[in-house]
């Protein structure tokens, strides 16, 4: 009989040396204005309000009324998509994102997320970080509304799995403080 616990060893320590390049910063970008800022929700609910408004008001005989206001709901959520990839392409751009390089690490401790940069050596205690997300390929860090560290499954070290560290980042924050947008599968 085997002792499960020597082969199921969690590590103590996480360490993901977090490279951003294009697709990652593409990927946090999309999630974060899209997802988690819900405007996806509204670039969907906009067309059909507008929509039902334009077709009121040609059955109210107002036709040029109702056919701007179904233009306007093609139109808007179609300007905002472009103006978003326009802003990225510019923020990939400025930051020189092309290529991949090392933004940060971060080491999830027992204490808290410890993150080193070229600027500071900083470690944020659990009880203080705000929320977790989890998405394919990312878990994302929030300590604030406004500040988020990207942990790429990609950039984990010494064979730790998103799994483990998903499983380890609810232990730390709670669950209420975690959400996972990966649908399981059965």
């Amino acid at each position: 009989m085997k002792n499960s616990t020597a082969t199921e060893q969690k590590p103590q320590t996480f360490i993901v040396h977090t490279h951003v390049d294009a697709s990652v910063y593409s990927a946090f970008s999309t999630f974060n204005n899209f997802i988690l800022n819900r405007r996806g929700l509204t670039l969907k609910l906009f067309p059909l309000l507008m929509t039902g408004m334009g077709i009121a008001h040609v059955a109210s005989s107002y036709t040029v009324m109702g056919i701007a206001f179904i233009a306007l709901g093609a139109l808007l959520p179609l300007a905002y998509v472009g103006f978003h990839r326009r802003s990225l392409a510019n923020q990939i751009e400025q930051y020189k994102l092309e290529r991949p390089r090392l933004a940060y690490k971060v080491s999830l401790q027992q204490s808290g997320l410890f993150v080193e940069n070229e600027k500071e050596s900083t470690l944020y205690p659990y009880e203080k970080c705000y929320w977790a997300y989890r998405v394919p390929q990312y878990c994302y860090v929030y300590i604030t509304k406004s500040k988020c560290f990207i942990l790429p499954e990609k950039d984990l070290q010494d064979g730790v799995s998103e799994e483990m560290l998903w499983e380890f980042l609810q232990e730390k924050l709670g669950r209420w403080k975690t959400k996972s947008f990966i649908k399981k599968t059965k």
